[in-house]
């Protein structure tokens, strides 16, 4: 008799769980949350399949979204002015998972500019996710 557990896993749900468990073993081994989230944003891209990554975390005012992690990303494109919080952040601080799969073509992103100028063409469409 078969069973759906049977079945083998897609490669990219084995790599999303080799990552999660190697950040929750960092996690519970380390009080380094920079080391943590370095580790974050360089294997995400790796499962994902994309170019760069970016951790950003709310400002304790709550409106600006402060860079804490990157990978694959140039400094002047880091560096290209503050992000302001906006309807996304306040849903995944609601408690609501917000994905966008489309950065470019979403109304709110800020420094679209710099986004086409710094970002691979292939890499253009690219997803943002928020969570709390």
């Amino acid at each position: 008799m078969h069973t759906k557990h049977d079945k083998k896993m897609p490669d990219k749900t084995i790599d999303f769980l080799h990552l999660f468990q190697k950040v929750t073993k960092m996690i519970t081994s380390t009080l380094d949350v920079e080391k943590v989230l370095d580790v974050i944003v360089q294997k995400v891209p790796e499962v994902l399949g994309v170019d760069a990554a970016t951790i950003r975390l709310l400002d304790p005012s709550g409106e600006r979204l402060l860079l804490v992690a990157s990978c694959g990303l140039s400094k002047e494109y880091l560096n290209r002015g503050p992000i302001d919080a906006e309807k996304s952040v306040t849903k995944a601080l609601a408690g609501t998972p917000v994905a966008i799969h489309d950065a470019l073509s979403y109304p709110h992103i800020q420094h679209p500019a710099l986004v086409l100028e710094h970002i691979d063409p292939d890499q253009q469409k690219f997803p943002v996710l928020f969570w709390h």
